[in-house]
């Protein structure tokens, strides 16, 4: 099940979890979760900016960056193969999602 995080047409950024917050306090760096799918948080790194258009993901310890424009893996820390084509999948089937809210939250 996919839950993007909106409200009225506006995108909503998830509020810090206890652990984030302190992630925030010590790094000054926000991570904004665009979307939940299942198990996997697409996120995005507020010191990103300067980059092309991408999103994280994470499940537990393991993560992965994909480029959003066109979609391909960029790195990956402890995903099977397997569990990477479904991932690029998800990434690739909310690729317009996932722009609009990039360059909603950088303001690009």
């Amino acid at each position: 099940m996919l839950i993007p995080i909106t409200q009225n047409s506006s995108v909503l950024f998830s509020p810090f979890t206890p652990a984030r917050f302190a992630e925030f306090l010590y790094t000054g760096i926000e991570l904004p979760t665009v979307l939940r799918a299942g198990p996997y948080r697409l996120f995005f790194y507020s010191a990103d900016r300067d980059e092309p258009a991408h999103v994280h993901v994470e499940r537990e310890e393991a993560k992965a960056k994909f480029w959003l424009e066109p979609v391909r893996l960029e790195t990956s820390r402890g995903f099977g193969r397997a569990e990477i084509v479904r991932i690029e999948r998800l990434v690739a089937e909310n690729a317009a999602l996932l722009l609009r809210l990039w360059h909603e939250y950088f303001g690009s």
